[in-house]
């Protein structure tokens, strides 16, 4: 056994342990597709809710001007 084994273990050891560490892995397809409908999703509430506020805006006004 070399002294490098005793200190740090297997080569192996190392080996499986950074991969599995640095090696960042994709999330699967699924969860992919789930995040990209809930990112549309909120750009669509945030544009709903852009178009309520210009809706609430315009009637305010139309109702002082009369």
């Amino acid at each position: 056994m070399v002294w490098s084994e005793l200190r740090t273990g297997p080569s192996s050891w190392k080996d499986s342990w950074s991969s599995s560490v640095s090696g960042r892995r994709r999330p699967p397809k699924s969860l992919r597709q789930n995040s990209y409908a809930v990112v549309r999703l909120e750009e669509e509430v945030a544009e709903l809710k852009k178009n309520e506020v210009l809706s609430k805006k315009k009637a305010v006004e139309e109702y002082v001007l009369r």
